[in-house]
């Protein structure tokens, strides 16, 4: 590229640009690896620039491409959400908690799969979120407190957490660092009356997502979702990513009467401009309440006359 021994200090923005040119077309990226890179560059300035290495961030102004929305983050559907339901109930009950999490709380899963025991209070109904920067568990450096709601309290008793040390993560692996995790290739166990097959791999063992001293990977639940719902195989065959949940958590909070700032507080935002990035319903709310609910002119009846 020519920048292998270019000084980091004398980096402008049309050199990080014409380094990103050469990394899209050696590696071929789309618009969205573009972007993923890009953020990966100015982070490196930012803390360059925390450190007093470089004067300025040279890719801080530097704009985003666009990028399609995805079909893969939209909300599932009503038949959708039932059908995951009464599919991972039966198949790995333990793992349909884990997604309840999300869906009810819109937690982050790298930041359930950090939760300890001693972060959930059922009695209180509260899940506390305090920032480990070792274990990077948040996004955020403030604590938060998360409600339980009362459809979720069920499924977070029927854990028994009571019956392990407070140290333990919730939803652990039986795995230590380094452990034998055996053959992770799927085996038929099973088919419908399609004939789909339905399969386990070693996160399906019924140790997994237990009360645990030792944690889950981020990409195990991916690759479990991926494999039980996504694929045509060996799940359900619905295209929708993981993190779909949380989108359709906040939808399903908005069209049941909740508030844009309680939703706001319950994901930790700032604005509610994040937060509308995931309750996508919002809109439709908004333009309904238009609709139905704008005072008239006057209060006496009125018609336009032809």
């Amino acid at each position: 590229t020519g920048y292998d021994a270019f000084p980091i200090t004398e980096f402008e923005s049309f050199h990080v640009l014409e380094l990103m040119d050469h990394v899209t077309e050696v590696r071929k990226l789309s618009n969205n690896s573009y972007n993923k890179y890009m953020a990966t560059m100015r982070s490196m300035f930012t803390v360059l620039k925390r450190r007093q290495v470089i004067k300025y961030n040279p890719a801080a102004d530097l704009e985003k491409l666009k990028v399609a929305e995805s079909n893969m983050y939209v909300s599932l559907t009503q038949e959708e959400k039932e059908a995951v339901a009464k599919h991972l109930y039966v198949v790995h009950p333990k793992f349909f908690t884990f997604i309840q999490l999300l869906y009810h709380t819109g937690i982050r899963p790298k930041e359930i799969l950090s939760l300890k025991i001693s972060d959930i209070d059922l009695k209180r109904q509260l899940i506390t979120i305090a920032p480990n920067i070792e274990e990077e568990n948040s996004k955020t450096t403030a604590v938060r407190h998360v409600p339980i709601s009362n459809e979720l309290i069920q499924f977070l008793e029927d854990m028994e957490l009571n019956k392990y040390p407070k140290s333990f993560y919730a939803f652990g692996s039986p795995f230590g660092p380094g452990g034998n995790r055996g053959s992770v290739a799927w085996s038929v166990v099973d088919k419908d009356k399609s004939g789909k097959k339905s399969g386990v791999s070693g996160a399906m063992r019924p140790d997994y997502f237990n009360p645990s001293p030792y944690h889950v990977k981020r990409d195990t639940v991916t690759k479990l979702w991926n494999t039980l719902i996504m694929d045509d195989e060996t799940g359900l065959g619905i295209k929708k990513h993981l993190y779909a949940l949380k989108h359709t958590g906040a939808d399903d909070k908005i069209l049941a009467g909740i508030e844009i700032d309680a939703l706001r507080e319950l994901y930790g935002h700032k604005s509610k401009i994040m937060t509308e990035v995931y309750a996508k319903k919002v809109k439709e709310v908004n333009r309904k309440q238009i609709i139905e609910k704008a005072p008239a002119f006057t209060p006496t009846k009125l018609r336009a006359v032809s």
